[in-house]
């Protein structure tokens, strides 16, 4: 016995049934299998569409982060993106670097509240929009300030993004910072103990607020590390917990691992998610200063 699946009207597949011996489907054996089968359709139909959203909203995360990081003479960077694997594989977080006319470097990591193509969506639109408003006024102040101005008129207030964002020169290694409701930066200098950056935090996109930027410094052998707050929060760690963990998991490093920055970020990664199970996507973006400038 064979039954349509039948979705909007038209078919997606086929639910069959074979017997071990003939015999007649009775009226009320009919009415079941067709109730069963449309229940199959709507299950199937529901898969479709979920694959489909995953498959564009995976496309467009793909799309808007880069493909490899520079990698400017003065400076190493490394970065990782972890999805939360459980559901929907995409979400809101990003990381951005890219070189400014002046030749220092915009360093970016956000976080957009939610999964799917809406997180995707936003998360488009705010990583681009940084880096118009960049290559006009880099000023973290600025930018952040131009940001509130975009978030307030074309996104839900409801809507929850953070951001953190560091201009760097690399030769000198100076600059400034600003953060947008972000965690602390995790900083690793090359003589004394990590410890978390005592800039506040200030207030996430689209929220009332008088942007500041703070001066940072970048010495030879230091390292900075921006990170998401699925990296240090989860549901059986609060973030104050998590943040103390994220300090000691730095200092368990040798000062050759630290300053490897490709080994430092799978380090942290590595030790920060060990027995916990991961509820949020995970972002994570190391800049180093080489010893010797190279």
């Amino acid at each position: 016995m064979g039954l349509p699946l039948l979705a909007a009207g038209a078919p997606i597949g086929a639910l069959r049934f074979s017997f071990t011996r003939p015999r007649e489907i009775t009226e009320e054996e009919r009415v079941f299998l067709e109730a069963l089968a449309g229940q199959c359709a709507l299950a199937a139909e529901r898969a479709l569409l979920f694959e489909r959203e995953h498959k564009a909203a995976e496309d467009l995360q793909r799309s808007l982060l880069p493909s490899e990081l520079p990698q400017p003479a003065a400076l190493r960077l490394a970065a990782r993106y972890n999805p939360v694997t459980r559901h929907v594989q995409v979400g809101g977080d990003w990381y951005d670097t890219f070189a400014l006319p002046d030749d220092r470097m915009a360093i970016v990591v956000g976080d957009v509240m939610g999964k799917g193509v809406l997180a995707a969506a936003i998360m488009g639109r705010v990583r681009n929009a940084l880096r118009a408003l960049a290559l006009t006024d880099p000023r973290p102040a600025a930018v952040l300030s131009g940001l509130d101005r975009m978030f307030s008129a074309t996104e839900d207030f409801e809507q929850f993004t953070t951001l953190a964002y560091l201009v760097l020169d690399p030769a000198t290694g100076r600059g400034m910072y600003s953060s947008a409701g972000h965690p602390p930066p995790l900083l690793l200098p090359a003589s004394g103990r990590p410890r978390l950056s005592d800039i506040p935090p200030g207030t996430p996109l689209g929220w009332p607020s008088h942007r500041q930027q703070a001066p940072v410094s970048l010495h030879r052998g230091d390292t900075a590390v921006l990170y998401s707050d699925g990296l240090v929060e989860n549901r059986r760690r609060g973030v104050d917990t998590g943040l103390d963990e994220l300090v000691a998991a730095a200092a368990e490093l040798a000062p050759e691992e630290a300053a490897d920055p490709e080994r430092l970020v799978d380090h942290l990664v590595l030790r920060m998610l060990s027995g916990y199970e991961q509820s949020d996507d995970v972002t994570i973006l190391a800049v180093h200063a080489p010893a010797h400038g190279g």
